[in-house]
């Protein structure tokens, strides 16, 4: 477990959040919401190619005003696999400004395990975590 040690210096602003799933899909007419679903989609023709897109999306803003090596850190449980935490990362060499990571959880690893339930995100600054989102369901 890496030490925490929050710095005002860098923030997790906003995190997006999609499933992409069509059976759960409720019909709207609302077009951000449709735009967003075709273009997860786009290209798919076959229904293998659509089962290889199902599942959890996920997007993280962040922003540093100091230049930092930046680990993002994305920890997760899936559905069936119980307290078992799964982790994705991206690295950012001398990172200023503002980004956004995403990281997705579909095909197999959606298909076999299930839907992620809860999620943290980290910001790791030379092995501590310097800043930190989270689920409402992330156990503490």
């Amino acid at each position: 477990m890496l030490p925490l040690a929050p710095n005002s210096q860098f923030q997790l602003k906003k995190v997006r959040q999609f499933f992409n799933e069509p059976s759960s899909f409720i019909p709207t007419s609302c077009e951000a919401i449709n735009f967003e679903r075709n273009l997860i989609n786009h290209g798919a023709i076959s229904q293998n190619q659509f089962n290889q897109l199902r599942g959890n999306y996920f997007s993280f803003l962040w922003r540093t005003s100091t230049r930092a090596n930046i680990i993002v850190r994305f920890e997760y449980h899936q559905n069936s696999l119980g307290n078992k935490t799964q982790a994705l990362e991206c690295f950012y060499p001398n990172a200023l400004g503002s980004y956004e990571s995403k990281f997705r959880v579909v095909g197999e690893d959606y298909l076999k395990f299930g839907r992620v339930v809860s999620w943290r995100a980290l910001l790791i600054v030379e092995g501590k975590v310097v800043a930190l989102r989270r689920s409402f369901l992330w156990r503490q």
